[in-house]
């Protein structure tokens, strides 16, 4: 709500009588404009912006190490300990491969980066290129953040 504010105040001071929009017209467009650009940013949002995905699990490679993170309260820490492992009792081999690289690095594309130059976890997977490594890796941690 801020930016669109801010993008009609703003707009208001460069319309140009000149160019044939009406003022409404014209801080209307900007505003909206703006505060699309502005959540695109937020989203990561890469090339045509309106018909890009998310990008929210890359920040999982750039962020804080997702191993470190615990609950400030000790029964939340139980309990988030308690799920986490019924979490990674329930991936298959692979995927706690997966698992237990990003808890040591925190780091997702460096641990795909590492699994797939092991040639027999990529077979094994089928992954033909870094890329469906990455998604691997993704798709496992997402299979634990969303059971937890």
């Amino acid at each position: 709500m801020q930016e669109l504010l801010l993008a009609a105040w703003t707009a208001i001071g460069q319309w140009d009588s000149t160019r044939g929009y009406s003022l409404r017209s014209y801080v209307v467009w900007c505003a909206i404009s703006a505060a699309s650009h502005w959540l695109h940013a937020q989203r990561q949002a890469k090339g045509q912006k309106g018909s890009s995905p998310s990008r929210f699990a890359i920040g999982l490679d750039h962020g804080p190490n997702v191993a470190q993170w615990e609950p400030s309260d000790p029964e939340s820490q139980v309990v988030a300990r308690e799920a986490f492992a019924k979490a990674f009792a329930g991936l298959k081999d692979d995927e706690r491969e997966v698992m237990t690289g990003i808890a040591q690095t925190g780091d997702v594309s460096l641990v795909a980066g590492l699994l797939y130059r092991d040639t027999d976890f990529r077979r094994r997977n089928r992954l033909g290129n870094e890329q469906e490594a990455r998604r691997f890796a993704r798709s496992a941690l997402r299979r634990v953040v969303n059971a937890v």
